[in-house]
């Protein structure tokens, strides 16, 4: 965190927890099932992209 932060005006850790939370949901989804993001205890996450092929159910626009 400090690392990220420099020590200045760092998030409570708990947030970052839950916004892994929603970004696993959301590859969870899009990936059917297939868990591409390892917790590594005490250090944080990892992702791990093996096998990951994922599955667009919406169509994307993308801004010019």
């Amino acid at each position: 965190m400090d690392h990220i932060y420099g020590g200045e005006d760092e998030p409570m850790e708990k947030i970052i927890d839950v916004f892994v939370c929603k970004l696993r949901a959301k590859l969870l989804e899009m990936n059917d099932g297939l868990d591409v993001v390892r917790t590594v205890w005490g250090r944080g996450y990892q992702f791990e992209p093996k096998g990951f092929e994922p599955v667009f159910r919406h169509r994307v626009r993308v801004p010019r």
